[in-house]
Parts: structure tokens; sequence; C-alpha cells
């Protein structure tokens, strides 16, 4: 009973946090307006991939690790930092244009370049990507995340301690691309396409500047 309790209380904590705006969230939502229902939901898997890492990461001691290199933080911060301006300032430039990232996925379904699967590595890629250089992401699995990682317990609590991020990132960001690609939704967005791109683009990058400014 002891471990179920923690475990539902850090489903309850996993939850406010993947709702929480973000870049994973404005990823998600520009490839999902931008590109595709599919590239979107790709983008969600790969955020989801990247819990795996992190909760792997933090049930073997990524907190005393970052104890003794306080360095690898500042790296992270400064390659997240600089992967979201790259980011932002593509779409801010293919806001008008936007044609560049649809390519692959508009591609017939008989090609060879639509069933070789490039399309979905890109994409869950990129949500990897832009999860695994986050600072947020780091401090939340180093500091927050941690706590709830007992030093001895049965090997199903740490299973659990994985499971739990993973599903729970993905429901949430697949769910995300699906909404917003849903008829009237995305019909609704479209028709402001390029200013919605503009504006996540330079959320993106503001918030990429504000990772490399800061300590």
């Amino acid at each position: 009973m002891e471990y179920l309790n923690s475990l539902l209380t850090l489903t309850g904590v996993m939850m406010l946090s993947v709702v929480s705006p973000g870049p994973n969230f404005a990823v998600v939502t520009s490839t999902s307006l931008g590109v595709s229902r599919k590239a979107g939901v790709m983008t969600g898997l790969g955020l989801a991939l990247a819990s795996i890492s992190w909760s792997a990461l933090a049930i073997l001691g990524i907190g005393l690790i970052l104890s003794h290199a306080s360095w690898l933080y500042d790296a992270v911060r400064i390659a997240g930092g600089l992967y979201l301006i790259w980011i932002g300032i593509k779409m801010v430039r293919a806001a008008r244009q936007p044609a560049t990232d649809t390519e692959i996925d508009s591609q017939p379904p008989g090609s060879a370049l639509h069933n070789s699967g490039v399309s979905s590595l890109r994409f869950i890629g990129k949500g990897f990507l832009v999860s695994m250089t986050s600072p947020k992401s780091l401090a939340f699995y180093a500091s927050i995340f941690v706590t709830f990682v007992p030093q001895q317990a049965p090997l199903w609590v740490y299973l659990a301690l994985v499971m739990i991020p993973t599903v729970t990132a993905g429901l949430w960001y697949c769910s995300v691309a699906l909404m917003l690609t849903h008829g009237p939704i995305q019909a609704f967005f479209n028709r402001a396409r390029a200013a919605l791109d503009i504006t996540l683009g330079l959320f993106l990058a503001g918030f990429g500047a504000n990772l490399l400014i800061s300590r």
C-alpha cells in the first residue's frame, strides 16, 4: 500500500507537469497544425520516449551525478536553448512558406519515401530531442521525480516509475495532436496559421534565449 500511494501521487504530479505550457506543448501544437495529425502524434510519442530515458536516469541516480558534475546542467541548458532557438527561427521563416515540412508527410501512400518510415522517425526524433535537451525536464526528474524513487523496492515499483511518466506524456501529447487536428478545430486554427506559427516560433526562440542567459 505504501508504494501504491506514492505511485498515485506521482501520477497526479506528472499530470500537472505535462499539461503546463512549455516547449513540449508548443512543439506538438506547431507540428500538428503545421504538418499533419500523424506528425503531431509521432512528436508526442517522441516526448513519451524521452520520459522513459529521463525516468530511467532518475532511478539510476541522475541527482547524485549532477551534485558532482554541475557542468552537466549547463551543457543541457545551452544545448536546449540553441535547439529551441533553431526550431523557433525555422518556424517563423516557414510561416509564409508552409510547404517545406509537409513534403515528406504529403507523399502518396504508395511511395517509397512514405513507406520507409523516414517521416515518422523524423518527428519522433524531434519530440525526443526537445525533451532531452530541456533543463526543465532535467530539473524536474533530478529534484522532484527522484523523491518518489525508493532506495529498495520490488522490481514492479521501478517499472511503474518508468511507465507512469511515459504513459502520461504519451496520452496527453498524442491527445493534443488528435484534438487540434479535429475538423472544426483545425479549420479554425488554419485560418490564422501564419500568425500562430510566428507566435509559437517566437515563443520557442524566446524560451531558448532565456535558457542561454539564465544561470
